[in-house]
């Protein structure tokens, strides 16, 4: 597998993503019927038994997971913003809206080259190709959780 061509096919979503995401953040808190969910989330910043900046982190990933796993959610964005999308925030829209994101519950497999994992989805027991830096680094930390977590 060339990991390489797949790295800058991730780089490039990932700076189409940091455009949308800012526009699915506005949306949430826009969006009167979700203030009750994101204050319940928020309260997370406020409790010690969690890190800091958990509940902005969940409060983000919850509007993320409504918007990017549901096609028709995707389509609304892209077309209610397209006046201001670039061409690679449009590109990953029309990609994103053929091929919704999905949350797993899952467990790593292998680890590959470079920041590349093999996932299994410990629900479906489907496996999936995941390019996470940020899982590989947090792998690396002593006393990090054993290899599992939701995506």
């Amino acid at each position: 597998m060339n990991y390489t061509d797949i790295k800058k096919l991730c780089v490039t979503y990932n700076a189409g993503f940091d455009e949308i995401e800012s526009l699915i953040m506005d949306w949430g808190r826009e969006n009167k019927s979700l203030q009750k969910d994101i204050k319940a989330l928020m309260a997370y910043n406020n409790d010690a038994r969690y890190p800091s900046g958990y509940g902005g982190m969940s409060a983000g990933n919850y509007l993320l997971s409504l918007i990017l796993t549901d096609s028709k959610a995707i389509q609304k964005l892209a077309k209610d913003h397209a006046p201001v999308l670039r061409s690679r925030g449009k590109e990953v829209l029309a990609h994103w809206s053929e091929h919704p994101g999905f949350w797993c519950y899952f467990s790593i497999k292998e680890r590959l080259e470079g920041d590349f994992l093999t996932i299994r989805d410990l629900l479906s027991g489907e496996e999936h190709l995941l390019y996470s830096p940020g899982i590989c680094d947090m792998q690396k930390t002593p006393g990090a959780r054993a290899n599992t977590t939701s995506a």
